[in-house]
């Protein structure tokens, strides 16, 4: 952790004043203390609400058993354990050869460090590091970070720290770091706070990453489109599960998640122009749209958005013919006959790469 202590600031006073104690960092400057708990350093202000990937996993795990069985047998083994038959294969996403695909797009090198926020089962921070990056690994669940920590640990990786933290309050000094990824975390940012207004939460999160981007440094977002034409079929949301949620306005989404939820609609995805717009909004420039084909956690093509008839030709052209679900089979009938330019607006992700000025 000692080398990653020169990028790393007090999140409360945000000075380059942290030492290493006893099981814990000290901030020099306003003597703040931030334990490290199963090796990570946590910074959090309080306790997050996330219970991480177990709390999606049928077969319950206790956090504690969990990670004793991580390092029992290890975490290959650990993630295996915690999977039933129908749910989505954690370990082949973490393994999978696209997982890390869009680093391509981020003109980096053996040199370069990036920040990956909300890293999950930790796919993108176990091959970013496997391809000789510098690594910071941020999660707000305690499961999450403290697996990831466990997983490089294994695998003898030490071009990585892992801590536990929220995005919009990193503990990372300014304009130090060369690349920030995004990968279906956005839409989550709002969830430990329900009584704010989603979008502002999420202004303040890009703004976040912004700020610790050197200049010319890039930010990666790959996220669910809101327009999906899937959803106009009836397909669910797949963050909170109701049907034609993101085509509404905020104030009958709110409405309707309330009604069935009991909380407002958080976990807020935009339209094509929505995530332009708010991407500039936060500050960045020469902002590039793609299409991640199949997906944007494995994409093995990014289709540009801003040539008219990109995925119209690429649909039509490149495509295998999808065997998962009939909703798929529909996606790729309605980009392969839609008007042209049409498409770019029905896509079910998105893939952004900007620039910090």
């Amino acid at each position: 952790m000692q080398k990653f202590l020169n990028l790393l600031a007090c999140p409360r006073c945000k000075k380059a004043s942290l030492v290493e104690g006893d099981d814990q960092l000290i901030c020099t400057n306003c003597n703040a203390v931030f334990e490290i708990s199963h090796g990570c350093p946590v910074f959090l202000k309080e306790k997050s609400h996330s219970s991480g990937f177990l709390g999606v996993m049928q077969r319950g795990f206790d956090t504690l058993e969990f990670l004793e069985l991580t390092k029992k047998i290890g975490w290959r083994a650990a993630i295996k354990r915690t999977q039933v038959e129908g749910e989505p294969d954690k370990l082949n996403e973490i393994n999978n050869e696209f997982r890390t695909s869009f680093l391509d797009l981020l003109d980096l090198n053996p040199h370069s460090t990036i920040v990956d926020i909300g890293s999950g089962t930790g796919g993108v921070v176990l091959q970013a590091a496997q391809k000789g990056l510098h690594v910071i690994s941020i999660d707000r669940s305690e499961v999450d970070a403290s697996f990831v920590r466990e997983m490089v640990k294994q695998e003898r990786l030490d071009r990585v720290t892992c801590v536990l933290a929220d995005g919009i309050n990193l503990p990372i000094q300014s304009n130090s770091v060369d690349a920030v990824a995004v990968v279906g975390v956005l839409e989550w940012a709002a969830a430990d706070y329900p009584n704010e207004n989603p979008r502002e939460i999420q202004l303040e999160f890009l703004q976040e990453a912004r700020r610790v981007l050197k200049k010319k440094g890039k930010l990666y977002l790959a996220i669910e489109n809101a327009n999906f034409i899937g959803y106009y079929l009836g397909r669910p949301e797949p963050h909170c599960r109701l049907p034609f949620i993101s085509l509404l306005d905020d104030s009958s989404a709110d409405k309707f998640s309330m009604a069935t939820r009991g909380h407002k609609y958080l976990e807020k995805t935009y339209t094509l122009d929505g995530y332009l717009e708010i991407l500039l909004n936060a500050g960045f420039e020469k902002v590039e749209s793609y299409w991640p084909s199949p997906n944007y956690r494995t994409p093995n093509a990014f289709v540009s958005l801003e040539i008219g008839d990109g995925v119209k030709w690429f649909a039509n052209n490149l495509v295998n013919e999808p065997t998962d679900s009939d909703f798929d089979q529909m996606t790729l009938s309605f980009l392969r006959f839609s008007p042209s330019g049409l498409g770019r607006y029905f896509t079910r992700d998105y893939a952004f790469v900007c620039e910090k000025p």
